[in-house]
């Protein structure tokens, strides 16, 4: 897989993903059930609460 493929694959995943939370919410799945996305990783605070020896 190239960075073109790649690229087109994760945006068909999301694509997909977020279509079936929708398509869940209009079943009237109860939304504490639906997988929800957590922020991007990048922004995610700078310190950590690891410690390295």
């Amino acid at each position: 897989m190239n960075v073109k493929e790649g690229k087109q694959y994760m945006e068909d995943a999301l694509k997909h993903f977020f279509e079936a939370g929708v398509s869940a919410k209009k079943m009237g799945v109860d939304e504490e059930q639906i997988v929800k996305m957590r922020p991007s990783l990048t922004t995610r605070s700078s310190s950590s609460s690891t410690t390295y020896p």
